[in-house]
């Protein structure tokens, strides 16, 4: 990065954005650094590179002095004066060849990986087998299939060629000027793009995506539909059928799972088309109106819509042909194979299957696109302070994490922002994969954000190091876990004492604060006792007084009724109600059971990495 600007010695700020391959590293940073190269030519303030989900965001900040006598900079004849659309128009060009030749490294890797799909490899070699194809007949099959996916890998990228988005806007004045990729639309815009720009991302990305959507779905639809009607005339059962439909079977479960994250593209793209009709009510200009009406989709949207129905409709249909197939006594010879046209709608459709997966996990990021009031775009960068004044106890300020496998992202949390103040009982709840194990992680100083920050009395733990970090979770955080982590080898007494003794406590006074917070939790009797002869309820009672033990500013529980009956799990929810309202303790719980968390003062549900509702139990009982 270039020497640091503040924000105000930069008189303009441009925004480009790209869809861009999360996995693809070694191609986004040779992307980046082409980039970079000739952006030093523009002699920038500096510039900033920011991934947000499925889009590549670059910010860069400019003084329009540095552009008077730039030589790199093409001028119109009358362009005396270096204006902002002509320097945009120059950013624009440098930054669409460098995406094309990026588009392109990233369509032969995807073609290369295709090749070498060793499932793949071993799906059409068995279809092959049991088709009783020669093998002039399967590499045909193959090289066929290959073909196909090439033309739609083509059609793949060239709506993301065209869903990259570039955006300019003058910080001095707030006339906007946006050049937008598809059909190379430039427009003026006498006021400040910033509250919207987040929706304009994927709003652009919307009309290329939906219309190939469309023709995709519609070619699977007809596919599945013309081996439905044989296998309703089909009155035979056979070796080689069976063995066949068995195979595609299989593959059909995927296509489902593909067919319903379809919907969550679609509902993600349906919702922006919502919020861009809300925000853009104030903007007067025409051409901006017109340029919003052309890229409205959600004609196309519900279209869609109709086709996944109509795509699970037709499958549900297949399962129940291979129902009566399979219910069909006599066992005939070789059917399929003496059908040469019936054996090539199977191949067919096994291959319009796989076009089906590849689209569907080729923008399964778009689902998670997050919006956060401007944040994507927004023209500095989210400080993160050591320290903030407030009253709560925990401040969680606009946290994300994103874990990377290999060949895919976990979306694990997207803009999480809450407070938990002195006193409260609240609860987390989510189903298995909203992101509450990630969420207590973080909030423990066991994982780190990608961004935002995590406050405990103030102070951000976000940016401790780990001897801070051994020292926070000691003194200030009391863990309660689902297994209760007890250690085996001590007695009820022993364990409660530990972490006491671990900060520097004398064992005679750490022992008289364990029997203290064993005798809260109604285990006087047991004290002497080893993990094993107490029932899976004291055991995590004697969890919650270790929890206690060292007087901490919040009790975090993570799913600590999960291994419990219910009967016994109510009892220990109604230990931490004991401790919260009569000690005053601080409480958190993760939960995805609802009578659990109903006990709580405050319910917030977390549902794919966000904040979905809070209702205020407290509130709810005082008013019955």
């Amino acid at each position: 990065m270039f020497r640091k600007s503040k924000k105000e010695q930069a008189d303009i700020i441009v925004w480009s954005v790209f869809y861009f391959n999360p996995i693809a590293e070694r191609e986004t940073e040779n992307f980046k650094a082409e980039i970079i190269k000739g952006l030093k030519k523009l002699k920038p303030l500096s510039y900033h590179f920011e991934e947000m989900t499925a889009f590549l965001i670059l910010r860069i900040y400019l003084h329009s002095t540095n552009f008077m006598n730039n030589p790199f900079l093409e001028r119109t004849p009358n362009d005396e004066t270096l204006t902002l659309k002509t320097i945009l128009s120059n950013l624009h060009q440098l930054l669409a060849i460098n995406y094309e030749q990026y588009l392109q490294m990233l369509k032969k890797r995807f073609l290369k990986e295709i090749k070498r799909n060793r499932e793949l490899k071993e799906t059409t070699s068995i279809l092959s087998k049991k088709l009783q194809l020669t093998e002039d007949e399967k590499n045909c099959f193959v090289s066929i299939m290959l073909e196909k996916i090439k033309d739609k890998t083509d059609a793949y990228y060239s709506v993301l060629k065209k869903a990259s988005l570039f955006l300019g806007g003058s910080l001095t004045n707030n006339i906007s000027y946006l050049i937008f990729s598809q059909k190379e639309t430039e427009l003026t815009i006498k006021k400040s793009l910033l509250p919207l720009l987040d929706e304009l991302i994927l709003y652009n990305f919307s009309p290329e995506y939906a219309i190939k959507t469309q023709i995709i779905l519609k070619e699977f639809i007809e596919c599945i539909k013309k081996v439905n009607q044989k296998l309703k005339l089909n009155r035979q059962k056979s070796l080689d059928l069976m063995s066949v439909l068995d195979l595609l079977k299989g593959k059909s479960f995927e296509v489902l799972d593909d067919l319903y994250e379809l919907r969550r593209q679609i509902a993600r793209l349906n919702r922006v088309e919502n919020e861009i009709d809300v925000l853009t009510k104030e903007f007067t200009e025409k051409d901006f109106s017109k340029k919003l009406s052309e890229l409205k989709v959600k004609k196309e949207l519900k279209t869609i819509v109709r086709q996944t129905d109509q795509a699970i409709t037709e499958l549900n249909r297949w399962y129940e042909h291979l129902r009566k197939i399979e219910l069909l006594k006599d066992l005939q010879e070789n059917t399929v194979t003496k059908d040469k046209k019936f054996s090539d709608q199977l191949c067919d459709l096994f291959v319009k299957m796989e076009l089906l997966r590849i689209w569907s996990e080729f923008f399964y990021d778009i689902s998670y696109y997050t919006i956060k009031k401007g944040r994507a775009l927004a023209p500095i960068e989210i400080e993160e302070q050591k320290i903030i004044e407030t009253d709560a106890v925990l401040v969680v300020k606009d946290v994300y994490k994103t874990y990377k496998l290999p060949k895919s992202r976990v979306y694990a949390l997207r803009g999480i922002s809450l407070e938990i103040h002195p006193g409260e009982f609240v609860a987390i709840m989510g189903p298995s994969g909203a992101g509450k194990t990630t969420l207590v992680n973080i909030l423990t100083g066991l994982d780190t954000p990608d961004r935002g920050g995590v406050y405990l009395n103030g102070k951000n733990i976000s940016i401790f190091d780990d001897t801070e970090l051994t020292t926070f979770r000691r003194d200030k955080i009391g863990l309660v876990f689902q297994f209760y982590q007890l250690f085996p080898e001590l007695t009820a007494l022993e364990n409660v004492a530990l972490p006491a003794e671990m900060a520097n406590v004398p064992v005679k006074k750490a022992k008289e604060k364990a029997l203290e917070k064993l005798a809260i939790v109604d285990l006087s009797d047991f004290v002497n006792q080893y993990p094993d002869k107490l029932s899976g309820g004291q055991q995590q009672r004697v969890a919650i007084a270790r929890a206690l033990v060292n007087d901490p500013s919040i009790i975090v529980a993570d799913q600590l009724t999960g291994d419990l009956d219910s009967v016994t799990g109510m009892q220990i929810i109604g230990y931490l109600r004991k401790i919260n309202k009569e000690r005053g303790t601080t409480i958190l719980l993760v939960t995805h059971n609802k009578a659990v968390a109903m006990q709580a003062d405050r319910i917030l549900t977390i549902e794919d990495g966000e904040i979905i509702e809070e209702i205020d139990m407290a509130q709810l009982r005082a008013s019955d």
